[in-house]
């Protein structure tokens, strides 16, 4: 596949890239979002974005806990694949329950001078 994200739903598909969006059924496009959908933030230069929120001290488009479980989920997958088998994942405590295998591959031996810090 494309690189994108594929929504799937009971009435069909939408697929999203940076560069096209396209639906399996053409009016899930053309249908207006209802008034109470939620709405997303739109950043089309997320370093721009960035030097706003120093200046502004306005929360970014995607604060770090986002985009850490972002991050997570495609390393995630990584690591499914790697092992070629389905896994699963405790988001609270961000460990692989009883699967010391895959568990290896959640983080690595921090270097010294370094530790690891909490994310909240």
């Amino acid at each position: 596949m494309p690189n994108g994200v594929r929504f799937e739903g009971s009435d069909g598909w939408i697929f999203v890239s940076r560069l096209k969006i396209e639906a399996s059924d053409p009016a899930l496009l053309a249908d207006p979002l209802p008034a109470d959908a939620v709405r997303l933030p739109v950043s089309d230069d997320h370093m721009g974005n960035f030097f706003e929120c120093i200046r502004t001290r306005r929360p970014p488009v995607c604060d770090a806990a986002t985009g850490h479980r972002s991050a997570s989920v495609c390393h995630l997958g990584a690591i499914a694949i790697r092992l070629g088998r389905p896994l699963r994942w405790d988001p609270v405590r961000e460990e692989f329950p009883r699967d010391p295998e895959a568990q290896g591959w959640a983080s690595r031996s921090q270097r010294a001078g370094y530790t690891y810090a909490e994310m909240g």
